[in-house]
């Protein structure tokens, strides 16, 4: 019985890509009725265009920022419906340290724990849980 569960246990899957932290204006509300811009910070996601159908909002994702100095759990907060080219999105992410290498989609997802300061302008490589699959599934080579 325990190698029937054992082997029926279902693990999660993830789609992988990498981005870079940007700062992002969001509205906030300040004292009495006004509103101001607060800036916070947002991860920019790049994910093969192949992936684009299996990433949701409200997907959980998980950020190792500044090569592994740290990480982050969020959600996806929006997924861009076109796929760009890699000239176009390092044209207009790239700040001459990253180089996006086939066509993608674009996933945000809001950062607001981390040091703007800091951080902005750092590399990010994302897991974003898109499913489960059967152990022995994965073992025998099927795929879902």
């Amino acid at each position: 019985m325990t190698g029937y569960v054992a082997w029926n246990t279902q693990l999660p899957t993830y789609t992988s890509g990498v981005g870079i932290i940007v700062s992002q204006q969001v509205l906030s509300p300040s004292h009495g009725t006004n509103i101001h811009m607060n800036p916070t910070a947002e991860a920019v996601i790049f994910l093969p265009a192949e992936q684009a159908a299996n990433i949701h909002k409200g997907q959980h994702i998980t950020l190792t920022i500044g090569g592994g100095q740290l990480a982050i759990s969020s959600t996806v907060q929006q997924i861009s419906e076109q796929v760009m080219s890699p000239q176009v999105l390092n044209q207009r992410y790239g700040q001459g340290n990253m180089v996006v290498t086939q066509p993608s989609c674009v996933v945000l997802t809001m950062v607001p724990t981390i040091d703007l300061k800091t951080y902005t302008g750092s590399m990010v490589t994302a897991q974003i849980e898109t499913g489960s699959q059967k152990i022995l599934t994965m073992l025998i080579g099927g795929g879902s």
